[in-house]
């Protein structure tokens, strides 16, 4: 579990990140707003902290992999779940009864840190529920929506600040009694790299990529889920000028069965180089994981969304796509044929981009430690030796 603290003044009362293992989006989130926060001098430490720091292995690995499960082998039952957790009141039940349920885990989270509590940071409606049943009642908590559209599970009762990535998201919030000054409209926050200007022909060194005059980028999330090798096969048959980048993630097996099918595809595991394969690519073709597509904005990679999971990513595929921030294709037997096509239409692709990238917010990070810091600071400096 990826655990860091940053602080250049200690302090009892430190800001704490929590993270999930459902994918590495929370974790790479978390990682962003560590560095963000390391960037200057702050009044208080940063911990990020995840479930299998304070919670039992096998636990954490049931967890996910009940997730897994649900998701891929019975999506109706979290589609059915998802949905009608949107109904008035059935989302303020359901958390109160997760708070009770998740009393014992709340405790362990406590006794981890091991000191008084500051500022918690939810990236998840998991973590949510646990920082409630930490019982620490003087803590401030904030949570920070993933996601690109609202759902009730987000919203806690008790909760002192919203991080949130779209207008929309803040007005729903609003319309549930929430504060508008406790609604923050920062954006997900993302590596930083992500807001630099960088040369395709730099990214590519880097990579150690040729140089190709077309490239597409596969992606699955952390997990490296999806009908990727269908869309491998596709993008094997159509123009020989068209390179193909795939992201396997945490996927082993298919990483195994892609590498070395030809000179055209090159394929990576787990990587931190992900600003580096966007500047290097054309087009992204990916689930609509929130944090991915908050990358592709910022870097103006049109996007094509393939196969999304049930539940928050066909609400995510649904929001951008109204908006013009990414585009739909309904059967990834058709993705090599938009690919193909679009690799004519080089005027039409960056035109896309630049359209993608009016949504892109690559300073939510910064933006989103100096907002905690401001909470740590009204609420615990003058408390602090």
């Amino acid at each position: 579990m990826f655990v860091s603290t940053v602080s250049t003044m200690p302090q009892s009362r430190p800001v704490v990140v929590l993270t999930v293992p459902f994918g590495a989006a929370h974790t790479r989130t978390a990682e962003a707003i560590t560095h963000a926060w390391s960037t200057r001098a702050r009044a208080a430490p940063l911990r990020v902290v995840g479930l299998g720091d304070y919670l039992p292995p096998r636990l954490v690995t049931t967890l996910v992999n009940g997730y897994l499960a649900l998701i891929t082998k019975a999506p109706w039952a979290f589609r059915f779940a998802y949905a009608r957790g949107k109904r008035p009141g059935v989302s303020d039940r359901g958390l109160a009864v997760a708070v009770t349920c998740a009393k014992l885990g709340g405790q362990r989270l406590a006794r981890f840190l091991g000191e008084t509590a500051g500022v918690w940071v939810s990236t998840h409606p998991l973590t949510s529920v646990l920082c409630r049943a930490a019982g620490m009642s003087d803590a401030l908590l904030s949570i920070l929506v993933t996601d690109h559209h609202f759902h009730p599970f987000w919203c806690m009762p008790g909760t002192d600040r919203y991080f949130v990535g779209r207008p929309e998201m803040r007005k729903a919030l609003i319309a549930r009694g929430v504060s508008r000054s406790a609604v923050d409209l920062t954006g997900i926050p993302i590596d930083p790299r992500f807001g630099e200007t960088a040369s395709r022909e730099d990214a590519e060194h880097r990579l150690g990529l040729p140089a190709a005059p077309f490239r597409a980028l596969l992606m699955g999330g952390g997990l490296g889920i999806g009908p990727i090798e269908e869309v491998v096969a596709g993008l094997r048959g159509v123009d020989a000028a068209i390179h193909t980048v795939v992201v396997a993630g945490s996927n082993r097996r298919l990483l195994s069965r892609l590498s070395s099918l030809d000179e055209r595809i090159a394929v990576f595991g787990f990587t931190e180089r992900i600003h580096d394969l966007m500047t290097a690519s054309d087009i992204c073709i990916t689930k609509p994981g929130g944090l991915t597509l908050a990358e592709t904005a910022s870097v103006g990679l049109p996007t094509l969304l393939v196969d999304p999971l049930p539940g928050h990513e066909e609400a995510n595929q649904e929001v951008l796509v109204r908006e013009g921030s990414a585009f739909r294709v309904s059967d990834a037997a058709h993705v090599a044929d938009i690919v193909a096509e679009l690799a004519k239409r080089p005027r039409l692709v960056r035109r896309m981009g630049r359209r993608i990238r009016r949504h892109g917010r690559p300073q939510a990070a910064r933006d989103v430690a100096d907002i905690l810091e401001g909470m740590w600071m009204a609420r615990f400096s003058v408390c602090e030796p």
